[in-house]
């Protein structure tokens, strides 16, 4: 089972950050579930197409030089992974 910090590591560069829709949808298949409810300040979204298509507008509008990089180690309160 994997630690909820290296999750949340995961999600940050290999699917908010991977610009190739190949890897990432194999990234979004293995980290989430098929009926996951993602949110954030824009909304919410359900299931993984979704996930992939808000990644893929938020790259889109990106300059290619972007990177998503981890500015601290990842911090839960408490949380373990499923």
């Amino acid at each position: 089972m994997a630690a909820v910090e290296d999750i949340l590591t995961r999600n940050l560069l290999e699917v908010f950050g991977e610009r190739d829709e190949e890897r990432r949808r194999a990234v979004i298949a293995e980290l989430y579930a098929d009926d996951v409810l993602f949110q954030d300040p824009d909304g919410a979204v359900r299931g993984r197409d979704a996930i992939d298509a808000k990644v893929s507008a938020l790259l889109a509008d990106a300059p290619s030089t972007f990177v998503f990089r981890p500015t601290a180690p990842a911090r839960t309160s408490g949380a373990s992974a499923c």
